[in-house]
């Protein structure tokens, strides 16, 4: 992948994220790597498109926090959980992948 590639890659990934959170869909990130959004999101999607959505999560989560993940590194792990709720939804990180929680 050229380096104009990877950056138009990451700029709709980044795009794409901050339009939920200004949609209300998905709150906004913080120092911790814990998003919350409607599980609703996800209907109808396979196990790849959750997996492939939380790495691309956690890529621009690492981005916005470069301390927090240096600190973490791969062993960085993803929560996503419940907007309303709070119930979790499932768990990522790059060593183990996805591992659903409740669905």
């Amino acid at each position: 992948m050229s380096i104009k590639a990877g950056i138009q890659s990451f700029t709709q990934k980044f795009s794409a994220i901050k339009k939920l959170q200004e949609m209300g869909l998905m709150n906004p990130f913080s120092s911790d790597p814990v998003v919350c959004i409607f599980p609703e999101l996800w209907l109808g999607k396979d196990h790849t498109y959750v997996a492939n959505w939380c790495k691309n999560v956690l890529l621009v989560w690492a981005i916005k926090y470069p301390n927090e993940y240096k600190k973490l590194g791969k062993k960085t792990l993803l929560e996503v959980r419940h907007i309303e709720s709070d119930e979790p939804l499932c768990r990522f990180d790059e060593a183990n992948g996805l591992v659903l929680v409740n669905r």
